[in-house]
């Protein structure tokens, strides 16, 4: 007989964010890395991994993807607070939202993690 031992995988999440000039309107930027900073240290799930991705003409990543292993795991926080304090000065027309997607499937890859299943959650001004 084969047996074969299945093991279900913690829900994956990389967070695309758009780091451009018109992210410094209104205070969006310091709005943002809050609530990603709550996102992360409170609402991820236990035994999940979480990535972060930034955008502008070039895609950067901030936190490969973490494995996240309760509540009270370091990793959660240095995840939460990976996105830079301030936002970059590249004009939002020269932003590129494929190469921030690009790049989030790339940590996933990067991690020897299927891409099945995993989400990618991208925030953008909406402009």
């Amino acid at each position: 007989p084969v047996i074969k031992f299945v093991k279900e995988e913690g829900p994956r999440y990389v967070l695309v964010i758009e780091d451009t000039e018109s992210m410094n309107m209104q205070r969006r930027w310091e709005y943002l890395r809050k609530a990603i900073r709550r996102v992360v240290v409170y609402d991820i799930p236990d035994k999940s991994y979480v990535g972060i991705v930034t955008f502008n003409s070039v895609a950067k990543r901030i936190a490969p993807l973490n494995y996240i292993e309760s509540e009270y795991s370091d990793k959660r926080q240095k995840v939460g607070s990976a996105l830079p304090r301030n936002p970059s000065n590249v004009p939002q027309s020269h932003r590129c939202i494929l190469c921030g997607l690009q790049e989030a499937l790339r940590t996933i890859d990067d991690a020897s993690q299927d891409a099945v299943g995993a989400n990618i959650i991208l925030v953008s001004s909406g402009a």
